[in-house]
């Protein structure tokens, strides 16, 4: 798994794991069982992964070889988008658990006494909302933001692509484009 989806899973995870500390301690406050946990884990896990995928991307401009075969650009793609689908999914649950599981130690804590059963489905009820939310708020950024940088969901054959890139050249020192010059001197 390279940086890319790294940060994609990283950032989702800190993202889901905000929204979903925010929207548990919002539930347990006012009895909401499990609404503003799942509202806010699943947005900030989505947010959190479209972030992390499009930060990493902009440094590192190897989305797709532009020479490659159609066949070796397809799986590079398939490739891309499934590692980032999986770090923002993993990544947004792992944090939206972790996010919702401290305002409910410290809920229970509170309590002074062993919770009723009601209590604990409340706290089961906020714990799996933050955490589904986020795996699919997570997945959801994920995707958005491999769709956006042109890894899935856009068709463009190999050739297109090589000729795009063979049609500019950079100058070494002055980075400008420079028009290819054709074969017959023009």
């Amino acid at each position: 798994m390279d940086e890319r989806h790294r940060m994609a899973g990283g950032v989702s995870a800190l993202g889901g794991g905000f929204g979903a500390f925010a929207g548990a301690a919002i539930d347990l406050w006012t009895g909401t069982s499990g609404l503003a946990a799942f509202v806010l884990s699943g947005l900030g896990s989505m947010a959190g992964a479209y972030l992390g995928f499009r930060m990493n991307a902009d440094h590192r401009r190897d989305v797709d070889s532009p020479c490659a075969s159609s066949l070796e650009a397809d799986i590079r793609r398939q490739h891309h988008a499934m590692w980032s689908l999986m770090g923002g999914m993993v990544g947004g649950m792992a944090g939206s658990v972790l996010g919702a599981l401290l305002p409910a130690a410290v809920w229970v804590l509170h309590l002074h006494r062993v919770p009723t059963a009601m209590e604990f489905m409340t706290l089961f009820n906020v714990i799996m909302g933050g955490s589904m939310s986020g795996m699919a708020g997570g997945t959801s950024g994920a995707w958005l933001a491999a769709s956006r940088a042109g890894v899935v969901g856009r068709e463009r054959t190999s050739q297109e692509a090589c000729e795009q890139a063979s049609s500019q050249l950079e100058l070494p020192y002055h980075g400008s484009p420079v028009p290819r010059v054709r074969r017959d001197g023009r």
